[in-house]
């Protein structure tokens, strides 16, 4: 995050601000910190029940009641379950090509 002057476009030192997350009306994260120099970054890890629309909001910023929110979709990586089918299936193909046994469909190929 940058924040900036409104009047000259400069970026402001040691501006204070609250990061805030917001899911379905709830609050799900709060942190106030301070961004030296103008600019700072925030970083949270979203875990699987946190997927859905969510509202970053910078609110508080130097002190005043100006905000700016944004709405992002928190899309999950792999569950757990379509890794075990992946590395299930890994597997299973590993074995196969290490026993040297061809499907039927490999057979009818060799002898064309």
């Amino acid at each position: 995050m940058s924040f900036y002057d409104k009047d000259t476009g400069i970026t402001s030192g040691n501006v204070s601000y609250d990061f805030v997350l917001v899911q379905n009306g709830t609050e799900i994260h709060r942190k106030s910190g301070i961004a030296n120099g103008g600019g700072t970054f925030e970083n949270f890890v979203f875990v699987e029940k946190e997927a859905g629309d969510v509202t970053i909001r910078i609110e508080k910023i130097a002190g005043t009641d100006e905000y700016v929110e944004i709405t992002v979709n928190v899309v999950p990586e792999f569950d757990l379950l379509a890794l075990l089918v992946l590395g299930v299936a890994f597997v299973i193909v590993v074995i196969l090509s290490k026993t040297g046994k061809k499907l039927p469909v490999y057979r009818n190929l060799e002898s064309i």
